[in-house]
C-alpha cells in the first residue's frame, strides 16, 4: 500500500513539473516521510547523511563550475537547478543506500536529458527542464522493478 502511495505521489509531481514547470511545497514532505516509512526495515542514518553530501557536493561542484564559467558568483537555483528539482532530490534520498543513490542520480540524470531532447523533437516550445517531474517518473519505475534493478545495482557496492 505504501509503495502504491509513493507511486501516485511520483505521477502527481510529474505531472505537475510537466504541465507547470512546478510542484507543489507540500509534496516534498509527504514523500520524504513516506520514503522513511517505505525505507523503514533498511534505514540507516548513515546512508541519510552520505546521501545528503553527496549531493551537497554535486551542488557544490555545479556552482563552482558554473561561477568560474561566468566569472561571477552564480546562484543555481536561479535559471539552472530549481529549488523543486533539490527538495525532490532531498525527499527521495531515503529510498537509497549510498551506492544506490549515486547510482540512480547518474542514471537518472542522464535518462532525464535523453527523454527531454526527445520530448523536444515533439513540443519545442518548453525549454526549461522538469528534471523533478523526470526523476519522480524513474524513482516510481524504480520502486515499481526494483527487484530487476537490484542485481545491476549490487555489481556497482
Amino acid at each position: 500500500m505504501i509503495k502504491v502511495l509513493l507511486f501516485l505521489l511520483f505521477l502527481i509531481v510529474f505531472y505537475q513539473d510537466l504541465k507547470m514547470r512546478a510542484v507543489h511545497w507540500v509534496l516534498f514532505p509527504l514523500v520524504f516521510g513516506i520514503s522513511i516509512f517505505y525505507s523503514l526495515d533498511e534505514f540507516q542514518l548513515y546512508n541519510l547523511g552520505a546521501n545528503v553530501l553527496f549531493l551537497i557536493l554535486l551542488l557544490g561542484s555545479l556552482t563552482i563550475y558554473l561561477s568560474l564559467r561566468n566569472g561571477t558568483l552564480v546562484n543555481i537555483t536561479k535559471g539552472f537547478f530549481s529549488w523543486g528539482d533539490i527538495l525532490f532530490l532531498v525527499a527521495i534520498i531515503p529510498l537509497f543506500n549510498f551506492t544506490s543513490f549515486m547510482l540512480f542520480f547518474t542514471v537518472g540524470t542522464l535518462l532525464t536529458v535523453i527523454v527531454h531532447l526527445l520530448a523536444r523533437l515533439i513540443d519545442k516550445q518548453n525549454e526549461t527542464i522538469p528534471f523533478a517531474g523526470y526523476m519522480a517518473l524513474f524513482t516510481g519505475l524504480y520502486l515499481l522493478f526494483q527487484p530487476l534493478f537490484d542485481p545491476f545495482i549490487y555489481l556497482f557496492a
